[in-house]
């Protein structure tokens, strides 16, 4: 349902826009509104699912993000939208965190990678459906429909969630750590709305103000989390080789990847001209070739260890994110898709390494913080990879003035797949046999 929703949004933007009266780009912000949403209510969703239970917290989720979604499907204009991808945001943040939580804490670690493998199979369906059936309904139907998706779905889920879900708890848990609440979820919030305000309306007296929030209120909880016991978000965490790798070294290339479908949705649609349809087709192909990678993930990763895979496949990655860059109207559907393709297979492995790596480490006390943790730097990364992405074309645009759209977002593609790169020196200083108690790799 989550996957569904969140990969459907960038295909129906152009539409959405037309129909609310606004330019495309700047609706860039019912995309960061969500990932806002999230950031404000991530770092408390671990402690929520140790005191309330996580069969509880993933139910009140579900009903959530059907009721934003329903906003969102009534919205008569760009800020009702928004606001309704706040609330989705919001409920979001209960979703997927809280779900490999109780996945962690009910697997041994010979079982996790192939565990975390198969999570990220149903939420695939996501992008591989989401793009192709939001580009049908926003063509031939309306783009309101595609919000419409996440009522059964939703009621579907909260039935499996009553039946599947045990109720982990943790009833050692320490109490909320409010301040650190507070301040990091303030500061995410308003750091992920400022940029994406950035990059649609330029540096306006409100944009400014919500900047100079996120930095108080980032500077203020790193005052106060060093000298808190407990802190809601540890960054002590990052002290273990193998999460900090999976985490901060992951930053760069999820910049890399969460700006794909906003960005397919602008090349295709807005500069090249296709329809929602066919753009949300072809953004099906990248979501095949990582339905692909999930039999050979595992595989992959005992044969050659999470260092040496994540160098070489890291490369790999960032070849193929230049190519759409290349990418003309009269090049073949069929050699586009092949890219497309290949791209999610490979991208779809990295995400997956990174993940599994993440939680090789972490003391079994820890793993409810280690998880809010990285579920905070990973939506983080994703929301500022789109604010990053429209802020890019942007740029490129009030350089080039005369330049077609296309190169504009050519020039998107190139950065980004560079700053993915980012990545591998952090990988790089992992020894060789790092991750091997859940990777399986034989030590060389």
């Amino acid at each position: 349902m989550q996957s569904l929703d969140t990969h459907s949004v960038a295909t129906i933007l152009p539409a959405a826009a037309a129909s609310l009266g606004v330019a495309p780009l700047d609706l860039n912000l019912a995309i960061a509104g969500y990932f806002a949403g999230a950031a404000a209510f991530l770092p408390v969703s671990g402690w929520c699912a140790d005191r309330f239970g996580a069969r509880r917290v993933f139910q009140c989720a579900i009903i959530g993000f059907v009721l934003g979604s329903l906003v969102c499907c009534l919205a008569t204009n760009a800020v009702i939208l928004i606001a309704g991808r706040v609330i989705q945001g919001v409920a979001g943040s209960g979703l997927l965190p809280i779900g490999r939580l109780v996945l962690i804490r009910t697997s041994e670690p010979s079982e996790l990678v192939q565990r975390l493998t198969w999570l990220t199979v149903p939420p695939l369906l996501g992008p591989l459906v989401g793009p192709a059936l939001a580009g049908t309904l926003a063509t031939y139907a309306h783009w309101r429909v595609a919000f419409l998706i996440a009522v059964p779905l939703g009621a579907l889920g909260y039935v499996l969630i009553r039946r599947h879900i045990p109720d982990v708890k943790d009833s050692g848990r320490p109490p909320l750590d409010v301040p650190g609440a507070l301040l990091a979820g303030a500061g995410l919030s308003a750091a992920v709305t400022g940029l994406g305000r950035l990059a649609s309306e330029g540096l306006t007296p409100l944009t400014a103000a919500l900047l100079a929030l996120a930095v108080v209120c980032v500077a203020g909880y790193a005052w106060h989390a060093r000298r808190s016991e407990r802190p809601i978000l540890d960054f002590r965490l990052a002290r273990i080789p193998t999460f900090n790798a999976g985490v901060v070294g992951g930053v760069p290339f999820r910049l890399s990847a969460g700006a794909e479908p906003f960005l397919y949705a602008m090349l295709f649609q807005v500069s090249l001209g296709m329809s929602a349809a066919l753009s949300g087709a072809l953004v099906a192909a990248s979501s095949l070739g990582a339905l692909a990678m999930k039999t050979a993930g595992p595989r992959l990763i005992r044969r050659f260890g999470f260092r040496r895979l994540l160098l070489s496949n890291g490369l790999v990655c960032a070849a193929l994110g230049a190519v759409p860059a290349l990418f003309t109207k009269e090049l073949a559907i069929g050699v586009i898709a092949s890219v497309l393709l290949a791209r999610g297979f490979f991208r779809s492995l990295q995400l997956t390494a990174l993940n599994a790596l993440t939680y090789a480490d972490p003391p079994a006390d820890r793993v409810s913080a280690a998880s809010s943790l990285a579920a905070t730097v990973q939506q983080l990364a994703q929301a500022l990879s789109i604010g990053a992405a429209a802020a890019l074309i942007g740029v490129a645009a009030a350089i080039v003035p005369d330049a077609p759209s296309r190169d504009a977002v050519a020039a998107a593609f190139l950065v980004l797949s560079m700053v993915s790169l980012l990545s591998l020196p952090i990988v790089a200083r992992l020894p060789a046999n790092a991750g091997a108690a859940i990777s399986g790799a034989r030590p060389e």
